[in-house]
Formats: C-alpha cells, structure tokens, sequence
C-alpha cells in the first residue's frame, strides 16, 4: 500500500439540522475514505468543539485551522 492510499481523506458532504426538545442543532455527516474502505459517522457541531478544545499540544503552532479561517467563514 503507497503513502496516498494510507492517508486518511475526510469530507462533509451534507448535514441536517435537527430539533429536540425545543433546541435546534445541526448534524454532519462525515465521509472518511482509507484506501478503498468507506464509511461514514455523524456527529454535531459540539462534539467537533470539544475535540478541537481537548486535543493534544504536542503539535503545537500546526493548526489546522487559524482564528482567520474562523473569521473568514463566518463572514467577520
């Protein structure tokens, strides 16, 4: 197996917002592709922040994503 068939490719190709108990929130489906295996997983916008809020330091300065990015897709 070549290093581009091991890599990870993630993508969201849709998602729904929900309502529940008078709360509304949005749910993301997650396509991972590894080689020729694909599946898919759902998750909300909450479990993405605490994942971003709980990682691990050990790289840090390599941020995925910069406080621009966030700025720049919310329209500020």
């Amino acid at each position: 197996m070549d290093l581009k068939e091991s890599c990870p490719s993630v993508s969201i190709p849709s998602s729904d917002e929900h309502r529940e108990k008078k709360k509304r929130f949005t749910v993301y489906k997650v396509l991972v592709s590894v080689g020729r295996n694909e599946w898919f997983v759902f998750r909300r916008y909450a479990e993405f922040d605490k994942l971003y809020n709980t990682r691990d330091y050990t790289h840090k300065g390599n941020e995925l994503f910069t406080q621009e990015d966030s700025d720049r897709t919310r329209g500020n």
